[in-house]
Order: C-alpha cells, then sequence, then structure tokens
C-alpha cells in the first residue's frame, strides 16, 4: 500500500491492527492520534487540570472514555494579571451582579456591572464602556480584527472595515 491515506485506513480496523502488531513480534503499540481542542470563554474556576474535569467532558459530550487524555490553560495561571486571577468559590449574575447563575436570574430589572460597578448596565451589555474599551485595545493590536470577511487567498476577503466614527 503505497498510498498513506489508505494505509491509515487500512490500520484503524481492529483486526488490521491486531494482525499488523503481532507480525512485528515485538513488545509495541500504536498510540491514537491526538487532537488540540482550544475552548473560547471557558470559566477560569474550571479544574482542568483534573482527572474528574476530563471525565465530565467526556461524559458530557459523549466522548468515548479516555479519549480526552489532558487539558491546559493557553495562558498559564501564573503568567495571568493580578485580576484575572478568580479565587471566587460562586458564579456571578451577569445581569444583577448577585451570586448565582444569569440563566437564573429572577432580578431582570436590577441591572449591575461587574466591570464597571455601576447600576445602569448589566455585565453582558455590548454597550460597556469598559467592554468596548477592551475591544478597541484588542482590535489595535490584530489589524485583521476589522476585515469584514475571514481573509483567505481570495483578493476580495482582504478588505478592512471603514474606520469607526469618533463620538461627538
Amino acid at each position: 500500500m503505497e498510498d498513506s491515506t489508505l494505509s491509515a485506513q487500512w490500520i484503524c480496523h481492529d483486526d488490521n491492527k491486531r494482525k499488523f502488531l503481532e507480525a512485528l513480534r515485538r513488545p509495541t503499540g500504536i498510540k491514537e492520534p491526538l487532537f488540540p481542542i482550544l475552548v473560547p470563554f471557558l470559566p477560569i474556576s474550571s479544574p482542568v487540570e483534573t482527572l474528574d474535569w476530563l471525565c465530565m467532558v467526556e461524559l458530557e459530550n459523549n466522548l468515548p472514555a479516555g479519549s480526552v487524555n489532558s487539558a491546559r490553560w493557553v495562558k498559564p495561571v501564573i503568567h495571568r494579571a493580578q485580576n484575572q486571577n478568580c479565587n471566587a468559590q460562586h458564579d456571578t449574575c451577569a445581569i444583577c451582579g448577585h451570586e448565582h447563575r444569569t440563566k437564573n436570574c429572577s432580578s431582570y430589572k436590577t441591572l449591575h456591572c461587574v466591570s464597571c460597578e455601576v447600576d445602569d448596565h448589566s455585565s453582558n451589555d455590548q454597550h460597556c464602556p469598559t467592554y468596548e474599551d477592551k475591544c478597541a485595545t484588542l482590535n489595535a493590536k490584530h489589524p485583521e480584527s476589522s476585515m469584514m470577511y475571514y481573509p483567505t487567498s481570495e483578493p476580495w476577503t482582504q478588505v478592512m472595515l471603514p474606520p469607526k466614527p469618533a463620538p461627538y
């Protein structure tokens, strides 16, 4: 079999894999491929280093047992800014700022922004001044964020958005 795709498909069958390993006549094995997965917006309170958490991820996503063998933070804990080290032992509602999950909030008229420490908008408001400032800072660092389309080799995808007008 010269074609590597056909070879890979052939060896994926348990019977072929067993025969191949027996023919080698050495204590050997075939490692399953590992795939890195990036999960955006994972709460930093998630215990990604624990086996229980990995098992829970497999169970909740209908993955075979043992298919998730490790997890780590993109940005190591020791490199986080001081205000990123969340020591909270509870969830904070994005609407009212109290100690419960946002989906369980019954105080829809009571607004509080945890980032701004004000009561005139909620933490998940897209017009939150702190959120807008953070977005502007990130966009300045990553000019590709100002592109209208996902950039490819096609010239029409390489179009930048016009700059936002300055507020009055």
